[in-house]
């Protein structure tokens, strides 16, 4: 997926941890969608292109890593 075709991140948490991947980031465009896991390779980079965007919530950011139950938090959307 190409950076300037994204048009929603978001972090979907579920209450399988610690023993298994409970947080995921989820990257959707209009045609298409990637998920991946927390510590995935490359996660650092991502990490730090993504908080870069204008409008990145952090507060939802900080929400969606403590959290233990399944759910999305959507931390950029395109304008």
């Amino acid at each position: 997926m190409r950076w300037d075709a994204i048009t929603e991140v978001s972090i979907v948490t579920t209450d399988s941890g610690p023993f298994l991947p409970d947080v995921f980031w989820r990257f959707r465009s209009e045609k298409e969608e990637v998920i991946f896991p927390q510590m995935a390779l490359g996660e650092k980079e991502v990490l730090g292109r993504v908080t870069k965007l204008e409008g990145f919530d952090f507060e939802r950011f900080n929400r969606a890593m403590t959290s233990a139950q399944n759910a999305e938090f959507i931390v950029w959307t395109k304008k």
